[in-house]
């Protein structure tokens, strides 16, 4: 007891600075910055709240947002800034962001790009609009420039009715299909809503946009999305491998079945005669214009494997 007396104020000494540098942290800052949420151990009690107690972290952030519109944390290496009110949200999409850090990090955590392929799109800061952004002195070729290139094959898959439509139709008819596999007239005793939608609306869906061939070369595709989507935003905020191990296998097991899709497609798919018809519709190996929009984009751009997996697996988030 006598040593622990002793003890106890030189460790209290030892942590003295700490307990000064933790409380001036918290009362530090900057005028022109939003507010910071609150923690106890700077740079560590919202990350791991955030990972072991969401809904808690949501509703702390709701509070912080009642008092000022923007409230800013750290979670891992990111700075995250949450906001409120529509002018707010409205400026944030003002303009392009796609060369923004932030977009780097889900591509490099969230979806395990190739390195190379990563500083292909980190390289290219003209942004995705026909003009190439302000103040870009050396804009690339057209046939460089990933962005522009990924903005217009999503308006050519989305934004034409004839496009949406290659989805649409197909949907409704896989979705009867999918239905009607259902019992009729037998007594369930569980009912799981949840559970059912998200088999019986994710099948038709990802035959409607990837076409069949998908789930023929991946019979536990479905299962293995689920596990990753649940990894999201973990990976996507980049911890070690050793906070993330379990998510980091679920995501590359996730990417090798769309890679694997995607060489067989590839391989089958009719590029001279089917690829070359404008008003092609769905068809079974790629399934939507959508799909075959990313398969040519990233070919032109000569991605890796992994990276094609990737940009796949990002796909089925939408």
């Amino acid at each position: 007891m006598d040593e622990l007396r002793s003890i106890n104020p030189l460790i209290m000494l030892g942590l003295l600075p700490m307990i000064v540098i933790m409380i001036s942290w918290q009362k530090l800052n900057k005028p022109s910055e939003p507010p910071r949420l609150r923690e106890t151990i700077p740079f560590v009690s919202n990350t791991w709240q955030f990972m072991t107690n969401k809904p808690l972290f949501v509703n702390r952030i709701r509070e912080a947002l009642k008092s000022n519109p923007i409230v800013q944390c750290r979670l891992g290496p990111l700075k995250i800034h949450f906001v409120t009110g529509g002018a707010n949200v409205s400026i944030i999409f003002r303009s392009s962001f796609t060369s923004e850090p932030w977009i780097h990090h889900i591509q490099k955590y969230a979806a395990g790009y190739a390195p190379s392929d990563l500083k292909k799109f980190a390289e290219d800061k003209s942004g995705g609009a026909n003009v190439a952004r302000n103040g870009n002195d050396q804009v690339p070729s057209p046939e460089k420039r990933i962005w522009h290139a990924m903005h217009r094959m999503n308006e050519d898959g989305l934004l034409t009715a004839r496009s949406v439509d290659t989805f649409v139709r197909p949907y409704q008819v896989f979705f009867d299909e999918q239905l009607s596999m259902s019992p009729v007239g037998e007594w369930v005793e569980n009912v799981h809503v949840f559970a059912f939608l998200r088999q019986n609306m994710m099948v038709p869906a990802t035959r409607s946009l990837l076409g069949e061939r998908i789930l023929d070369i991946n019979p536990d595709l479905v299962g293995a999305f689920w596990e990753f989507e649940k990894h999201g935003e973990t990976l996507a905020f980049g911890l070690g491998n050793w906070l993330n191990r379990r998510a980091i296998l679920a995501r590359d097991r996730f990417r090798d079945m769309c890679l694997k899709w995607y060489e067989v497609a590839d391989r089958e798919f009719d590029w001279e005669g089917l690829g070359t018809q404008q008003d092609l519709g769905w068809e079974p190996i790629f399934g939507s214009r959508m799909s075959r929009g990313h398969s040519q984009w990233v070919k032109s751009f000569d991605f890796s494997g992994q990276t094609i997996g990737g940009i796949f697996a990002l796909f089925f988030f939408g």
